[in-house]
């Protein structure tokens, strides 16, 4: 499938993974909930988000082997030249960007706070790519990481917005970082 301009691989797999996701969502976020304290309606949206990325992400692409050593850049310059050069030009890395930027939003809302979200969104997508480097036709790169990193701390961002909406400061009881009649942990 094609969107903005890039490859998007979508196959029988992705299709698996995404269902086996979603048919686990309720379960498992009913015991997130339940332990940890976590939202409940939150957390079957964090669910199948992290459902999507797997499942875009994990799944083999039958295509001929990727170069291994691709995974970090050469030169510190690459850094930054890479992005937009590689994984699909623009359209690819706003995909690589747009992709676990519903997860990094629905682990704050779902755990309200943003430290989780962050360590989550940080290290999924280096487990990815350092799991992509034995995937059939999959790509380690760097680049990658960098979009889907900054995607995930976007959704942080956006997350942590709705949450200061959501609860206005002057219904607040003003003890920080837990506010015990509003519930929100900072």
């Amino acid at each position: 499938m094609t969107m903005l301009g890039t490859h998007v691989p979508v196959s029988w797999w992705t299709l698996l993974v995404l269902l086996c996701g979603v048919m686990l969502g309720h379960p498992v976020s009913h015991w997130l909930a339940a332990s940890l304290g976590w939202r409940h309606r939150a957390s079957v949206v964090a669910w199948v988000a992290f459902s999507a990325v797997l499942a875009l992400t994990i799944p083999p692409v039958w295509a001929e082997p990727a170069d291994p050593d691709h995974c970090l850049p050469d030169y510190p310059a690459q850094v930054w030249i890479e992005p937009l050069h590689t994984s699909g030009g623009v359209g690819g890395g706003l995909l690589n960007v747009l992709l676990l930027l519903p997860l990094g939003a629905a682990l704050v809302l779902a755990a309200g706070r943003a430290r989780i979200a962050v360590v989550v969104v940080l290290t999924l997508p280096a487990i990815v790519e350092a799991a992509q480097r034995s995937i059939p036709g999959r790509l380690c790169s760097f680049s990658d990481y960098l979009a889907n990193a900054t995607g995930g701390v976007l959704g942080v961002v956006i997350g942590m917005l709705i949450i200061s909406w959501r609860v206005p400061s002057r219904e607040c009881c003003g003890k920080r970082p837990h506010c015990v009649r509003c519930g929100v942990t900072v």
